[in-house]
């Protein structure tokens, strides 16, 4: 009787185990889900919908494909992908080359002036002058600014380079009655003698300036290469004065600038620069500095607006041969005359720019 009693027990808890056994194989098949893997899932669903009875298997074959999706990405912790060009940086990628032009105002400050020196047969004479009192000059000289930034993407000893060309022109002149008699070379101009005084400069620059630093602030040396051409004429205007009429010197040289340059960049929209070289010792009879600070504001990725001040302080010493003039007494020679001419000046300027 009690071995009857076993195994009666024995059976039942072996019914038991297979049908919980039978159970578990239905709700779990037997290739089990991958975590991160949307295929399973999906066919995990297919079965399980096969398997209910067709009143309730519509409402899981109704789901459609990126419902599956978006379960599997937040139930197994895949993220979605982001959208692009929301937020990132390919608005503002890094351009290679900049066009801009500005208008630039630079005034004659109180050390400008000349010097001129030169001998007659009775003696030598130095006669010496401001641009601003002595001659009919304005205070303040305007003209263009264009030039072309290149920054190659090759990095040389880790430095990122920056090349420029560029060219600007200053007017002055105007025209007065002078007051008191004025010497210039060797011509003497009366008392109320209509004078016209010009002062031109044009200089074209080609520069270089390898920079080190990071994305935001980046310095270094630079060299430029400049041809500058600076003409000053003085023409009497007034009917029966005293040859010449007009007396000019042009004086084109070739310089160089040796000094700093660099490039502050706070945020993307937003660009501070400068730079400030002097002429060396050799400079071709040219002593002086350049300096010029700016910033640029970009409206869009290409298009940018720009202003600043530009300081120039040049000082040219010349040596001219001795020329012929003829006088009341008859023909005089004079000469060879030697001076200066002396033109610092600091002024602002507004412009735009254009990069791609």
């Amino acid at each position: 009787m009690t071995n009857l009693r076993t195994q009666c027990l024995v059976r039942t808890f072996f019914l038991s185990a297979c049908f919980l056994a039978y159970g578990q194989a239905i709700a779990f098949p037997q290739n089990a889900i991958q975590p991160g893997s949307e295929t399973d899932l999906t066919t995990y669903s297919d079965k399980t919908a096969a398997a209910l009875p067709a009143n309730l298997s519509s409402p899981a074959a109704s789901e459609s494909s990126p419902s599956k999706t978006a379960v599997s990405a937040s139930s197994l912790g895949t993220p979605g992908s982001y959208p692009a060009g929301a937020g990132g940086s390919s608005a503002w990628a890094p351009t290679h080359f900049e066009i801009f032009g500005d208008v630039q105002w630079r005034n004659l400050t109180s050390n400008s002036g000349f010097s001129s020196s030169y001998c007659l047969p009775s003696g030598c004479v130095t006669n010496t002058g401001n641009f601003s009192t002595d001659l009919p000059l304005k205070k303040w000289g305007v003209g263009p600014d264009f030039g072309v930034i290149w920054t190659p993407e090759k990095k040389i000893l880790g430095a990122t380079s920056k090349i420029w060309v560029e060219w600007e022109q200053l007017d002055r002149s105007n025209t007065r009655n002078i007051s008191a008699s004025f010497t210039f070379n060797g011509v003497t101009y009366a008392v109320d003698t209509a004078l016209q005084a010009q002062l031109n400069m044009r200089l074209f620059s080609l520069g270089y300036a390898p920079q080190w630093g990071n994305d935001k602030f980046r310095i270094g040396p630079e060299i430029v290469y400049q041809h500058l051409g600076v003409d000053v004429t003085l023409a009497n205007l007034t009917p029966g004065a005293p040859p010449p009429a007009t007396q000019s010197v042009n004086v084109p040289n070739n310089l160089a600038i040796i000094g700093l340059n660099f490039d502050y960049k706070p945020v993307q929209q937003l660009a501070f620069y400068g730079r400030s070289g002097w002429i060396p010792c050799c400079g071709g009879g040219w002593h002086g500095n350049q300096t010029e600070f700016g910033a640029k504001y970009y409206i869009r990725r290409n298009i940018g607006i720009l202003g600043g001040v530009r300081y120039y302080w040049l000082k040219r010493d010349f040596n001219l041969p001795a020329q012929e003039v003829t006088v009341a007494g008859g023909p005089v020679t004079l000469g060879p005359f030697s001076g200066f001419i002396k033109f610092p000046g600091v002024g602002p300027f507004v412009g735009a720019s254009f990069r791609f």
